[in-house]
């Protein structure tokens, strides 16, 4: 009778164990899914801010401006060439293609 009611208590020693193994794993899933849940909150709440900003004219304009490179009736464009840049790039980069193509031939 001893050995039965020892061998039962293990039984269920071993099943509680394994019960709370089961739990801890199901809590730590539950933990990264409400952390995923807030970050996807967090970005909707970021879009829907950003599409109530782009319905603004003012937004719109600028868009325009530095995507689209658009003006404004009127409006006179400057442009700047950027640090490094000059207009003679593409005239030397095919007189080097050229050079070895000639020295090919």
């Amino acid at each position: 009778m001893i050995v039965f009611l020892s061998l039962f208590c293990l039984f269920f020693l071993f099943l509680n164990i394994k019960v709370l193994k089961q739990r801890n794993d199901i809590n730590f899933k539950a933990s990264l899914l409400r952390e995923e849940t807030q970050r996807l909150l967090n970005e909707k709440n970021m879009l829907e801010a950003e599409m109530s900003q782009s319905q603004k004219q003012e937004y719109l304009e600028r868009v325009a401006r530095e995507e689209l490179n658009l003006k404004k009736e009127g409006e006179t464009v400057i442009a700047f060439p950027l640090t490094g840049e000059t207009g003679t790039s593409s005239i030397e980069e095919e007189s080097f293609w050229q050079r070895i193509l000639d020295k090919v031939r």
